[in-house]
């Protein structure tokens, strides 16, 4: 009879053809004999290969000085640090994998999920190209939208000041807006310019009410771009009005205010203003696939995963509590963003910036973000001062966010105080890139 306590897995199959020797286990349930026979729970979320032999207690969850095989834990650690290797590819970046592990392999499940789907736009845009040949204006681009690929939401309203306002709080770059506590000393704006906008208050007027916000992508001047193309650095400054809609008042596409480089308004000419959004808009576009997605979505979760593998136990709780978040982001990681940043790539395709200035961009911002600030979500909305929502209403990202992060705050504090006793999850004073930069390798 096999010990309810422990359970031994060995894979000695072998493939005349060489194929399918590995295989990935999820769980195991072994269940009492009889009807009200209770069921023993082994969670194992490993590849296991050819002759391996892998012992895993019953929930497989346990501190270092309470597991009953401790040799067999430090040589998985061990192993794990062999294939778990790191190597700095981004100039001022953080650690990466260095070679894939096959435990970081995409499930065929997923792999099928993607590659239909490809088919399905592949296919749709074979015919649609057909059909549209080149377009002549705007409106033709529409062509191409049906079931397959959806027609944007935002295609109707995109050129409304109120939609460029909503978009900085709720579309693809929410936490780039900061409540104006002053004006920046390279914003050429002045009361005569913004008076008529700003329903009868000055600007300082404005300020003290908590009703002027702005952005600044300071971080993108001088950005180097694929193929001699220009990226603005942009600074826009937003006024909630009486009705609480966040609107734009003034764009200043380059830090630097000159003759050639004027404040734009939304009393100009409506294309020019409509130009100016766009401007930013390409900015704010090339800020998020850089550093929004790739960079603090992405690659910055890399080393937390490397440092979990090199350094836990599988078997360890704050493994069990992180692994689920680290599915498959090595692994997409390692072979799209090869394919991403590759000369002549998507991203130098697609993208102003182009992959330099793609990386070099991620690389400048990773000095202006902090774990203990941007990495969390009161701290941040606080130090950007938009956590009042009677100031800025209509801000669903933070409205939507805080109960999610408390909902995961207390799950996460039950768990870590289960194993630890009363344990506070905030604290210190991190500074990410110094601590992922240590190769942080401590056993447990």
């Amino acid at each position: 009879m096999v010990q309810a306590w422990r359970v031994e897995l060995l894979s000695a199959r072998e493939d005349s053809a060489g194929l399918l020797d590995d295989w990935y286990v999820e769980w195991l349930t072994i269940r009492e004999a009889g009807s009200s026979g209770e069921n023993f729970v082994f969670p194992i979320h490993r590849w296991i290969t050819a002759n391996k032999k892998l012992r895993i207690t019953e929930f497989d969850t346990v501190l270092p000085q309470d597991d009953p095989n401790p040799n067999h834990r430090r040589h998985e650690v061990q192993i794990k640090k062999e294939q778990y290797q790191t190597k700095v590819y981004i100039t001022n970046w953080l650690p990466q994998l260095k070679h894939l592990p096959s435990d970081e392999k995409f499930s065929n499940e997923y792999l099928w999920d993607i590659a239909s789907m490809k088919v399905k736009l592949s296919a749709h845009l074979k015919i649609e190209s057909i059909l549209t040949g080149k377009w002549e204006n705007y409106d033709e681009i529409f062509h191409l939208y049906n079931d397959v690929l959806t027609k944007p939401l935002g295609s109707e309203t995109w050129k409304s000041d109120e939609s460029f306002g909503l978009q900085r709080l709720n579309h693809c770059n929410p936490t780039q807006i900061r409540r104006c506590r002053k004006i920046p000393d390279n914003f050429a704006v002045t009361d005569d310019l913004l008076s008529p906008l700003l329903e009868g208050l000055t600007i300082s007027q404005a300020i003290q009410a908590n009703r002027l916000y702005y952005v600044d992508y300071k971080v993108m001047k001088d950005l180097p771009c694929a193929e001699g193309r220009i990226i603005a650095a942009p600074l826009a400054l937003f006024f909630v009005n009486g009705a609480k809609k966040l609107l734009p008042v003034a764009i200043q596409l380059f830090q630097d205010p000159s003759e050639s480089n004027p404040v734009f308004l939304p009393s100009d000419d409506f294309y020019t203003w409509l130009l100016a959004k766009m401007w930013f808009n390409n900015a704010d576009s090339n800020f998020h696939q850089s550093c929004t997605h790739l960079g603090f979505t992405h690659l910055v979760m890399e080393p937390f995963a490397l440092a979990a593998h090199r350094s836990l136990s599988p078997s360890h709780p704050m493994f069990r509590l992180l692994a689920p978040h680290f599915l498959y982001l090595l692994g997409i990681n390692k072979i799209g963003i090869s394919v991403l940043l590759e000369p002549g790539g998507w991203v130098d395709s697609a993208l102003t910036v182009g992959s330099k200035g793609m990386t070099d961009l991620m690389a400048r911002q990773l000095q202006n973000w902090r774990l203990d600030v941007q990495g969390n979500l009161p701290a941040d909305l606080k130090e950007r001062g938009v956590d009042d929502p009677q100031s800025l209403p209509n801000y669903y990202y933070r409205d939507d966010a805080m109960p999610t992060y408390e909902a995961i705050k207390e799950y996460v504090s039950k768990i870590v105080n289960n194993f630890y006793g009363n344990a506070d999850l905030i604290t210190g004073d991190y500074e990410l890139q110094d601590w992922a930069r240590n190769a942080v390798d401590v056993n447990f």
